[in-house]
């Protein structure tokens, strides 16, 4: 009678730890990275560190969400198509009651030049590399966004982005304990290996910044379409493309900043321009 006791009391504390779980649901959206178009008629599979694995096969629709997740894991999903390369977004976390919805960009497998694009996460006051931390990039195209593509960084802080396509983007990497990292504007046709994205910790000073815009010194006219070089006293060096002017934020305040400006088109070649040993106080521009 004893033992049958002990037993019915060890069930009844066990239940409440099941329900502690909770449960949320991931959404994507999947589109062509070339054309923005939807891409249906895929298989989406969705695989959790603890067990958890589900797969769909997507009919006439570009969408597909996953419901009542359980939040005690980490999730891998992977989207395949023929035709396509597939694509995977590695360490989703859900929350409990809440929809994590992602726009993935699938690139075709025929018609069409690719490259990788790799870099490294840090720690923008101490430029420690950062582990485990999302990047996302989304295609810069006059339509919309949602073309985008994610990576998550390992131990190193080194991510890698297979299956680019030429063309401009915009980079940024999330953290949690941090401030999202500057949105880095990069125009790429072939393999990049030296993005940087650094990330200020929280409870550090913060500055956003703005470099206007560049003209020739001769006759004045506007300079367009350039790339900068923007390195911190930290150590890190941030590299970028720019349409008239470089806008920068969450950086941290009161470091000492260099930055060198070059600008070249098919007809004349420009000297670079660098401006060194200046800082911005909290919160200026």
């Amino acid at each position: 009678m004893l033992k049958r006791l002990c037993l019915i009391a060890l069930v009844c504390l066990s239940l409440p730890a099941v329900s502690l779980a909770g449960a949320g649901d991931i959404a994507v959206y999947v589109y062509d990275l070339k054309t923005g178009a939807d891409v249906r008629n895929y298989t989406a599979r969705l695989v959790g560190t603890g067990g958890f694995n589900r797969e769909v096969t997507v009919g006439n629709t570009n969408y597909v969400r996953f419901s009542n997740v359980p939040t005690d894991q980490l999730y891998t999903l992977t989207v395949s198509r023929s035709g396509y390369h597939s694509r995977s977004i590695f360490r989703i976390v859900v929350s409990h009651n809440h929809t994590r919805t992602f726009y993935l960009g699938l690139t075709p497998t025929t018609g069409v030049q690719t490259f990788t694009m790799s870099g490294v996460v840090v720690d923008a006051v101490t430029n420690q590399p950062l582990a485990n931390t999302y990047v996302e990039g989304y295609r810069d195209t006059s339509s919309s966004d949602v073309r985008r593509i994610y990576a998550i960084t390992d131990s190193q802080g080194r991510f890698t982005i297979e299956h680019c396509i030429p063309g401009a983007y915009y980079l940024i990497a999330s953290r949690a304990g941090y401030r999202d990292s500057p949105r880095i504007y990069l125009y790429a046709n072939s393999t990049v290996s030296d993005v940087v994205l650094p990330c200020t910790p929280h409870g550090a000073a913060l500055t956003d910044w703005r470099l206007g815009r560049f003209y020739d010194a001769l006759n004045g006219s506007e300079l367009r379409v350039g790339e900068f070089l923007l390195q911190s006293e930290a150590g890190w060096t941030i590299r970028g493309n720019f349409w008239s002017d470089i806008e920068l934020d969450r950086l941290p305040a009161w470091q000492t900043y260099n930055i060198t400006v070059r600008y070249v088109n098919t007809d004349r070649v420009y000297y670079p321009t660098t401006r060194v040993g200046f800082q911005f106080v909290a919160g200026t521009t």
